[in-house]
């Protein structure tokens, strides 16, 4: 994990593993955090933590993770059932990840002009709550959905030069 610079870590309040679009909100995240139109964010991590089961996708080490929300959610499926994909570690609890700078991600959205990120060290952690509300899953406290955080957080992240 020491090549993990930029840690999305996000917390889903659902017990409903099997849940297809559970799986899919998942899927998701990783895809919307890690790919580019040109490659893998290879130094950026997804760190999942659900009351049953906590994985970290690893950006420098995925393989054959793809756009498409079939083979994404199916590779989510098959690590949350316990089978082992490369590039995917489980751990105990996402707070293994040593965190030089952890933000709440949307208290750091909304706090961008008071923040100083000058001097910052790696690895930055943004926390994620995600929640089912109204038979969908969102960003809490926002109503979101949480791969579209996701992905305007990496985008004003390399727009502040953060970890590019």
């Amino acid at each position: 994990m020491k090549l993990c610079k930029r840690i999305f870590i996000i917390h889903v309040r659902s017990n409903n593993i099997s849940d297809e679009r559970y799986l899919r909100v998942i899927a998701r995240i990783v895809t919307s955090g890690l790919l580019l139109s040109y490659g893998i964010r290879r130094s950026t991590c997804i760190c999942i933590e659900t009351p049953k089961l906590n994985f970290i996708v690893l950006g420098s080490r995925i393989r054959r993770l793809y756009s498409d929300d079939s083979s994404s959610t199916g590779i989510i499926r098959r690590v949350i059932q316990g089978e082992p994909h490369a590039g995917i570690r489980f751990l105990s609890s996402c707070s293994e990840v040593n965190c030089k700078a952890r933000f709440d991600a949307i208290e750091f959205m909304h706090r961008l002009e008071v923040l100083s990120l000058g001097n910052i060290d790696y690895p930055i952690c943004l926390d994620i709550h995600v929640v089912r509300s109204e038979g969908k899953y969102v960003i809490e406290g926002l109503g979101l959905e949480p791969w579209y955080v996701v992905a305007i957080l990496n985008i004003i992240l390399d727009n502040l030069g953060i970890d590019t």
